[in-house]
Formats: C-alpha cells, structure tokens, sequence
C-alpha cells in the first residue's frame, strides 16, 4: 500500500508535487527579503530555477500520465522567432509606458524587495545571458507546460488552466509590490498565448528571456528615462 501512495503522490496530475514544485519561487522572495544583496538575489534565483527544472523533470520522466499538451522544444519557425522579437519589443513598450504609476503603486504598498543593482559587470554580464535563458526556461517549463497541463489533467478548461496558471506566475513576484505583479499578470498572459497557439515552449521562453534582458541590463530603464524627458 505505501508503494502504491507513493506513486499516487507522483502522478503528473497530484497537488503535492506542484506544491514541491512551485514552492521554491515563493520561498526564494522570503530569504531575499530578509538578506538582500546582489548576491542573495543571484544565489535564491539560480538554486529556484535549477531546482524547478529538476522537480518537473524527475516528476515527469516516468509518467503513465498522457499529458495534453506534450512537451515540445525546438527552433522557432522564421515566423514564430519574428512573433517572438515583436512581442518583446510590445512589452518593453508597455513596460516603458507604465512604469511611473507602478513604481509608484510599489512604493506604496506592500513591497518587501526590488531588484538589486549590480555590483560587479562580469557577474551581471553572465546574469542578463546565461541567467535571464535559464530563467526564461525554467518559468516557461513550470508556469506553462507543467501547470497549464496540470490543470488539464484536473479537468479544468484551457482557458481556466491558462488563467490560473498565470495568477500563480504573478503571484511568485508578489515580494516586489502590486505594480511588478499586475505586469507579471498581463506577461504571464502572453507568454501562456503563445505557448498556446504554438505548442512549442521556444516562443514564450525566447520572449521571457528577451525581455527580462533588456530589464536587468538596464534597456527598459534607459528608454522610461528618455520617455518622461520628451
């Protein structure tokens, strides 16, 4: 009998491994919250986002569970790769666009962190290239493939699964306050759109990246600057 609970608890459609799962992108604000620093911020986000891929490939690797929506990685097509650019440049656009009235919804809310500043141009270089890949394709594997599935399996309609999916993608960015959050919501809403229609994790993994790049090298920054001086 424990045998058989112990494959229950593994099942590709089981609560308690999601909880395991998703977990870790909860837990990582709380420890940077109470120790922040450049390099606390790096260590809980890179150790979050290995551990994330690793849990939803140990879950899944021997699974009877058929999943709906297969996982699927592999070169966009010219056209999903020029979706991808364009949808990247819209929500630095927005981003630019709305970034005053969310800093200062931030400001005054319940905001326990923000993202530090560089302290040193190797480790920062490395972290807006290797780091913002690794984070695009953790998020996109836990937040899209592995729960959109989840919910699937659970007998929840696509829209819903997308839909909740999404509230725990922005709720994972709950540390840095209601504006960052609202703006997770909405990318986390794309992001699912395109993995949707393209059933491919490329699309939504290169936007994510992209767009993350451009934020933690200081892209989007530069332009909301010369955005309020016109």
């Amino acid at each position: 009998m424990r045998a058989d609970a112990s494959q229950e608890w593994l099942r590709a459609d089981a609560w308690q491994p999601a909880l395991v799962i998703v977990a870790p992108f909860f837990v990582n604000k709380l420890i940077y919250a109470y120790s922040p620093g450049y390099r606390v911020f790096l260590v809980t986000d890179y150790i979050c986002h290995i551990l994330g891929l690793g849990l939803v490939y140990l879950l899944l690797r021997n699974s009877a569970t058929s999943l709906p929506i297969p996982f699927r990685l592999t070169v966009p097509s010219r056209k999903q790769l020029a979706i991808a650019l364009s949808t990247i440049l819209v929500l630095i656009g927005v981003n630019v666009i709305v970034l005053t009235p969310f800093r200062y919804l931030d400001a005054h809310s319940w905001r326990l962190t923000r993202f530090p500043a560089p302290t040193n141009i190797v480790v920062q270089s490395f972290d807006v290239t290797v780091g913002t890949a690794l984070a695009g394709l953790s998020e996109e594997v836990v937040f899209r493939f592995y729960l959109i599935n989840l919910f699937l399996l659970r007998r929840r309609s696509l829209a819903m699964a997308v839909l909740l999916s999404t509230l725990i993608f922005a709720a994972i960015h709950w540390s840095y306050g209601p504006g960052i959050t609202i703006f997770a919501a909405l990318a986390g809403l794309i992001f699912a759109s395109i993995y949707i229609a393209t059933g491919n994790l490329a699309g939504p993994g290169i936007v994510h990246a992209g767009f993350d790049a451009a934020v933690f090298a200081g892209g989007v920054g530069a332009l909301w600057r010369i955005y309020n001086q016109a």
